[in-house]
């Protein structure tokens, strides 16, 4: 995890260079000029929208823009489960939904609830789509996958260090997330993971094709086969992981993996100060040489003397540390 961390600090440090000399020059910032009071927005290279480019060169520092407001992401309406609903004792994952204790995960038999209403979409594909939706305090900003992480240059380390992707997805480690896959923000260890065996009997034809790694009688196997249907007319895709260490993870012993806070810091880009989610007990941002330049255990904290750019935060909680990107730009 060293070795990573130490990485990911020296490509900050190109990601910082390259943020500033590309879309913000601090040069350009004056405070004193007066731009004209009317309404042709443009959207800076930055994300931000600007009343009009004068604004965009004089207060944002922004050295390219394009005519028009940023396009914003469409909002996902939150959908709650009522309190008392249960979906049976059957351990198959159903996704991630908003409840009275927050984004948790679901297990059941189906989406038809115990009302025998069917609650399907109510299902999120991942935490952070959730949290994304429904959580009111922890105002995510930062795009799941940035395409501008991936690196392939960046020699990983071959050790399995699991951490778990806001795609919700489990990467081998830190580095493999970040670099290879673009994911922005993670947990450390597994994503949480249910335990479901395939049945006795089942088979999924004799073709050769990898289907992953899948709980049997036989304990964690790779199977292969036509498709993921089996024998007895079901899909079984949800029952196959990706990684042995993940399938083992989730089966050997009770496969019960506690449930993780989900950490996050806003705003982000942040000007004056930031806050964090509930759940996040410390926060420590360090700059691009690895220095620790903020420690914090309140809920918000003063960042007016932090320089504009790119920092590395560090969001530990009771149970889970995460680690993401942190802008500051102060106006």
């Amino acid at each position: 995890m060293k070795t990573f961390f130490a990485t990911a600090l020296a490509y900050l440090f190109f990601l910082n260079a390259s943020l500033q000399a590309q879309c913000i020059d601090a040069t350009l910032i004056d405070p004193t000029a007066i731009c004209p009071m009317i309404w042709l927005p443009v959207c800076g290279c930055n994300g931000q929208t600007y009343s009009n480019d004068c604004e965009a060169i004089h207060f944002g520092g922004v050295t390219s823009w394009t005519d028009g407001e940023c396009p914003i992401d469409t909002v996902q309406t939150c959908l709650t489960l009522p309190n008392g609903v249960s979906f049976g004792l059957c351990e198959l994952a159903l996704g991630v939904a908003n409840t009275d204790s927050g984004c948790v995960t679901i297990s059941g038999c189906s989406s038809i609830g115990s009302d025998g209403i069917d609650y399907a979409g109510y299902f999120y594909g991942s935490t952070w789509e959730c949290a994304s939706a429904c959580m009111q305090d922890t105002v995510i900003v930062i795009p799941c996958i940035q395409d501008s992480l991936i690196n392939f240059a960046v020699d990983c380390i071959a050790e399995y260090i699991p951490v778990c992707g806001c795609d919700e997805h489990t990467y081998y480690n830190a580095c493999e997330a970040m670099y290879h896959y673009g994911v922005s923000t993670w947990i450390e260890g597994p994503c949480q993971a249910f335990c479901t065996p395939i049945p006795t009997g089942v088979t999924f034809g004799e073709c050769a094709m990898p289907l992953g790694i899948a709980q049997t009688a036989e304990g964690c196997v790779y199977l292969s086969g036509c498709s993921t249907i089996g024998s007895d007319g079901a899909d079984y895709a949800g029952y196959f992981y990706d990684l042995m260490e993940e399938c083992q993870a989730a089966c050997v012993g009770n496969g019960i993996i506690e449930e993780r806070e989900v950490l996050s810091v806003f705003p982000n880009p942040a000007n004056e100060s930031i806050q964090t989610s509930t759940g996040v007990q410390k926060v420590e941002i360090y700059n691009h040489l690895g220095q620790i330049i903020l420690k914090s255990n309140q809920a918000k904290s003063d960042v007016t003397h932090v320089e504009n750019g790119l920092y590395l935060v560090k969001l530990i909680g009771k149970n889970s540390t995460q680690i993401q990107p942190l802008l500051i730009q102060h106006q």
